[in-house]
């Protein structure tokens, strides 16, 4: 029998997963399997594979390391392309920076919404960095604190948040990761027409 034809979103849905109990089912199926080959019980052996490979919670596993590496490749490819756009537009015009940055990072919450707020907060941490750094470099006698407060400030009226990164001339800021979530601040950004080119 299939698990893919049991496995469906209603059923999949009706309880939450206890990860904990599904570990320990395979962690003592395979414990089971090494006491049977150490007793060289071949009969045995041979059937607790075969049990290992038709459990559910086996089953289960390998779903969930399948999902878990996807985030974390997906992750790294962002983080590499924030990277990539920092190192090539850090010593030029705050503005493209900016547009470049936003850009990258619409498109991406956009095309991954399985990324809880918990992730995303982490995310515009990590983006915090690496924009501080960028400020810190482009003005390596100045102070940390003038640097903070050259580049970041409450640019959003709508957020209160001081920690955004932006151009105090123009009024354009990076957008954060946590903003997006909501479809409500995708309204809102695409109402006052932000650039993402």
């Amino acid at each position: 029998m299939s698990y893919m034809a049991i496995v469906t979103k209603e059923t999949m849905n009706l309880k939450p997963i206890n990860w904990l109990h599904v570990k320990a089912i395979v962690r003592n199926l395979k414990r089971r399997i090494l006491k049977a080959t150490r007793g060289s019980n071949l009969k045995k052996v041979r059937s607790l594979k075969k049990l290992l490979i038709k459990s559910y919670s086996s089953f289960l596993l390998k779903v969930y390391s399948t999902f878990k590496d996807n985030k974390v490749r997906i992750i790294s490819t962002f983080k590499e392309d924030i990277r990539s756009i920092i190192r090539r537009y850090r010593s030029g015009l705050i503005e493209l920076l900016i547009v470049k940055l936003n850009k990258v990072i619409f498109d991406w919450v956009n095309n991954n919404p399985i990324f809880g707020l918990d992730i995303l907060k982490a995310l515009d941490n990590w983006i915090f960095g690496k924009l501080f750094k960028v400020a810190k470099r482009r003005h390596p006698k100045k102070t940390k604190g003038w640097c903070y407060r050259k580049y970041f400030g409450k640019f959003n009226p709508n957020r209160q948040d001081k920690s955004i990164f932006g151009n105090k001339e123009t009024g354009s800021y990076v957008i954060k990761c946590r903003w997006l979530k909501n479809s409500n601040a995708l309204k809102v950004f695409r109402r006052n027409k932000l650039e993402l080119i």
